[in-house]
C-alpha cells in the first residue's frame, strides 16, 4: 500500500463487563445508539467533551448510565463519539 494513503485513526473504547462488544449480544440487540460528530474540533474541546462524559457516566450523573453498555470516541480527520443502550 502506498504510504501516502495510509490512514490512522485513534480509538479508544470502554463496555460494560459481561457483555460482549457486538448488537448480536442480547442485552444489546433491542437498544440503541447515540452518535456525535464534530468536524474539526479543538484539541481542548475533544479533552474536555470526553472527560465530561466519561466521568458523568462512571458517576453515574450521565442520563440512563445504568443502561450504556459501549462508549467510544474515534478521532479520524472528524470525532466520532458512540454510545450503545441496552434493552429497556
Amino acid at each position: 500500500m502506498n504510504e501516502n494513503k495510509i490512514k490512522q485513526i485513534e480509538s479508544v473504547a470502554f463496555f460494560k463487563t459481561n457483555i460482549k462488544p457486538a448488537w448480536e449480544d442480547p442485552l444489546n440487540e433491542k437498544g440503541g445508539e447515540f452518535h456525535l460528530r464534530l468536524v474539526d474540533p479543538y484539541p481542548q474541546e475533544i479533552d474536555d467533551l470526553w472527560r465530561a462524559i466519561v466521568f458523568d457516566l462512571m458517576s453515574g450523573d450521565l442520563g440512563m448510565a445504568e443502561r450504556v453498555s459501549f462508549l467510544r470516541i474515534t478521532m479520524y480527520l472528524i470525532l466520532f463519539i458512540d454510545k450503545w443502550y441496552q434493552n429497556r
